[in-house]
């Protein structure tokens, strides 16, 4: 009788609390604010605080705008593109029915800008180098005296390689006079470089083969400064009516002792080299500068 009693209570205490949970909210109860449920409303009048503020893109700074001196080389800075500018100088070259007067009239009509300023890729020609017993990097970009423009002799002109890229690749199988087979490799290359004739411009030696540039960079940070070293070059315009498109080509055929064949397009642009900078292509910090006209 007694158990049958408790069991009858407890149902009634189960029920009154189900009850009072309907009528009565738990934070009003136990005097509590209710947790919200709802996401915050976007602030629609204040634009800075309802999204992130976006970095706004360096200004563009050009080869004629750049400043030599300058600590850096800015985040903004455009880089000549030597193929754009190559054939934008292209000028169907003088026929026999045209006056030397009227060639360079045509010439003078191509637009050119008053600097340029070059960045090498890492296929050019320059090398990087560490001593860390000195604590110093050597830049070292080639002079290139062997240039193929097919009418001048190589000993007139000099050159800096910008980029070396191979644009095919192939193979085919050849037969000697014997009958014996040889599988060649086909591969084509163009080149992009700035040359220039040393009569019209002598400030660097036929016989110089190379130019440096040497900087200290202690040898704990060696390392990781490598990899981030960029080389600009800076150039001007000759201005002396004569065509500033050089063009010219190399091929090496392919013997049963080595198969390889080689055809390289050389196209060069006739500027003035007057700097060169090494950089921190990161950071935008100059390391060294050299003169060179």
């Amino acid at each position: 009788m007694f158990t049958s009693q408790c069991h009858q209570a407890r149902k009634l205490l189960a029920l009154s609390a189900v009850i009072l949970s309907l009528a009565f909210p738990y934070h009003l109860l136990w005097g509590q604010e209710k947790p919200s449920t709802k996401k915050a409303a976007r602030d629609t009048t204040n634009p800075s605080k309802s999204a992130p503020a976006q970095p706004q893109p360096a200004p563009a700074v050009t080869p004629e705008q750049f400043d030599y001196n300058s600590p850096t080389v800015p985040d903004g800075m455009v880089f000549s593109y030597p193929p754009t500018i190559y054939y934008e100088q292209v000028v169907p070259g003088k026929d026999e029915f045209e006056s030397t007067e009227a060639y360079k009239k045509r010439l003078a009509n191509k637009k050119l800008s008053n600097r340029f300023a070059f960045l090498f890729e890492p296929t050019s020609s320059y090398s990087v180098y560490y001593d860390a017993d000195q604590s110093e990097f050597s830049v070292i970009i080639s002079l290139d005296g062997s240039i193929h423009l097919g009418y001048a002799t190589p000993e007139y002109y000099q050159a800096i390689r910008l980029s070396l890229s191979e644009t095919l690749s192939s193979t085919s199988t050849a037969q000697n006079a014997f009958g014996a087979e040889v599988k060649v490799i086909e591969k084509s290359y163009e080149c992009y470089g700035i040359a220039w004739d040393i009569y019209k411009y002598p400030t660097l030696s036929i016989k110089a083969r190379s130019l440096k540039l040497v900087f200290k960079v202690p040898n704990e940070q060696a390392k990781d400064v490598k990899p981030s070293i960029g080389v600009v070059l800076l150039c001007e315009p000759f201005n002396d009516g004569d065509a500033i498109v050089l063009t010219g080509d190399d091929v090496v055929e392919p013997t049963m002792d080595r198969p390889l064949s080689k055809h390289t397009t050389y196209r060069y642009l006739r500027l003035k080299p007057v700097a060169l900078l090494a950089y921190n292509k990161q950071s935008g910090l100059i390391y060294q500068r050299l003169k060179i006209g």
